[in-house]
């Protein structure tokens, strides 16, 4: 992959002229080379006493002109509505699904962006509300905020690129990077390695129940599905009560980030295993219980621990 060159770089570097409250613009590195252009047409025409040089110099500074006009008109007049994002683990990107809506004329070669280096192109129609996903990155756990849109275009020659920002209300929920490491429980002191058979952590078969939305697969009785009765799961003397229960406080060493991510594997291991399964962050208390809505309270009580509201 070839490098960036230097000067489309440094032109990027160079800061917008501010134009109004929330509108900045700012030549392009084709711009530059455009203005050098005119500016060699211009001397030379100067040089010469040439009209023809004067009647070019004018009519490509008129489409400069044109071009600043309709950049600024592009990012103009376009609203905001509704952004949602799904939560994710420290260290990769957040997505957020905007909804955005341009008003009095069609818009095209839009960018838009909540951070400069990862822009999302697209195109409206005016009067129509339209979804574009915007990333940005996630590298700390707890609540992602974003609290400003940037709106770009170069449209129509590519000459000066026009940017506008918006206020912007959007949050995302970081769980915490999940590091492999074993169970510890608060209650039993107990050292459970992930993938420990079931009679191992002390559970006797009871039966078997009929099957319910987030029960895990690991817990599914394949014998009475091929004989016919239907999809049910297994169960165990603990699952009516008990479970493991795993504390910050009993987890190993001083650095607070890696002891919550060591939470955060063992409580998706415990998930993904069927598990009755607990959670005790300081005087916050999870009481044992399993399914997916116990799993989503778990993983944002880790991240949310130790942030400020």
């Amino acid at each position: 992959m070839s490098r960036e060159k230097p000067l489309p770089r440094l032109t990027r570097m160079i800061p917008y002229i501010r134009l109004n409250r929330d509108t900045g613009i700012k030549p392009t590195f084709y711009g530059f080379v455009y203005l050098g252009m005119l500016a060699a047409l211009l001397l030379g025409s100067i040089n010469h006493n040439n009209n023809l040089g004067y009647l070019l110099t004018f009519l490509l500074s008129g489409l400069l002109l044109v071009s600043i006009r309709q950049s600024w008109r592009n990012v103009a007049e376009i609203k905001t509505g509704s952004c949602q994002a799904q939560p994710v683990f420290a260290g990769s990107e957040a997505k957020f699904g905007l909804q955005v809506q341009a008003q009095g004329q069609d818009r095209y070669g839009l960018e838009l962006a909540l951070e400069p280096e990862r822009r999302s192109g697209t195109d409206l129609r005016a009067g129509e509300e339209d979804r574009v996903d915007l990333l940005l990155s996630a590298a700390r756990r707890g609540l992602l905020r974003c609290d400003q849109l940037q709106v770009l275009s170069s449209f129509p020659f590519g000459l000066f690129e026009c940017r506008r920002i918006l206020p912007l209300e959007c949050k995302c929920l970081v769980y915490p990077r999940p590091i492999k490491a074993p169970f510890m429980t608060a209650a039993l002191g107990d050292v459970l390695e992930e993938g420990m058979d079931r009679r191992s952590l002390g559970l006797d078969f009871s039966g078997i129940s009929p099957y319910k939305p987030g029960d895990g697969l690991s817990r599914i009785h394949w014998k009475s599905l091929a004989r016919g009765q239907g999809l049910h799961v297994t169960e165990f003397d603990e699952e009516s009560s008990g479970g493991a229960l795993f504390s910050l406080d009993q987890m190993p060493g001083t650095d607070l980030e890696y002891k919550l991510s060591c939470l955060c594997h063992m409580v998706l291991s415990a998930a993904n295993q069927g598990l009755r399964y607990g959670l005790e962050l300081g005087v916050l208390r999870i009481e044992p219980n399993r399914g997916a809505r116990h799993k989503e309270r778990c993983l944002e009580a880790l991240a949310l621990y130790g942030t400020t509201p």
